[in-house]
């Protein structure tokens, strides 16, 4: 399903909060965005929530929505899209000169960006947020940032790393150019990434 992007293309996800989510891959490899199923890493909207995902030119981008999502795709470079859902129900495409869309999902849908291979992605937190980062072995940490605190994890390859906030705090994510978005999660929204191997560095605050 291929929307494609060059290197330092931002993939945004829109919170129910209408704050945004990037994610950068400085290398122009792909991202993959898809349901439940089809991965171990995402971002679990509550009922309602809009998800939305932009993409230029160079990197391949898959969206797949559980039944009754209504998905959207930018595409700003005119290049081919791909959006899949299961069920049969609509979707809409944008033209290249239209603005970021949207994947609107029902309750529990989620989604998930794997990030390749030297893909450096960045989380920040506000003062005294509570973080809490699980591995595949199901092993729970959790982690309180104060202000100006700085996280760093290393994930071998299949590692998922998730990241749920309480009620209302509020996530920041700052990709390699230093632009940062933030996200406001509801209670029990989850943000994860998956790192497909040694070395792929996620840095949090």
């Amino acid at each position: 399903h291929g929307v494609t992007a060059p290197s330092g293309t931002s993939l945004g996800v829109t919170a129910p909060s209408g704050a945004s989510l990037g994610v950068t891959d400085p290398s122009g490899t792909s991202f993959g965005v898809t349901d439940p199923s089809g991965t171990s890493l995402g971002v679990t909207a509550p009922s309602g929530a809009s998800l939305g995902v932009t993409a230029p030119s160079g990197t391949s981008l898959g969206v797949t929505a559980p039944s009754g999502a209504s998905l959207g795709v930018t595409d700003p470079s005119g290049g081919s899209l791909g959006v899949t859902d299961p069920s049969g129900t609509s979707f809409g495409v944008t033209d290249p000169s239209g603005t970021s869309l949207g994947v609107t999902a029902p309750s529990g849908a989620s989604l998930g960006v794997t990030a390749p291979s030297g893909t450096s992605l960045g989380v920040t937190a506000p003062s005294g947020a509570s973080l809490g980062v699980t591995d595949p072995s199901g092993t729970s940490l959790g982690v309180t940032a104060p202000s100006g605190a700085f996280l760093g994890v290393t994930a071998p390859s299949g590692t998922s790393l998730g990241v749920t906030a309480p009620s209302g705090t509020s996530f920041g994510v700052t990709d390699p150019s230093g632009a940062a978005h933030g996200v406001k999660c509801p209670s029990g929204t989850s943000l994860g990434v998956t790192a497909p191997s040694w070395g792929h560095t996620l840095h949090g605050l």
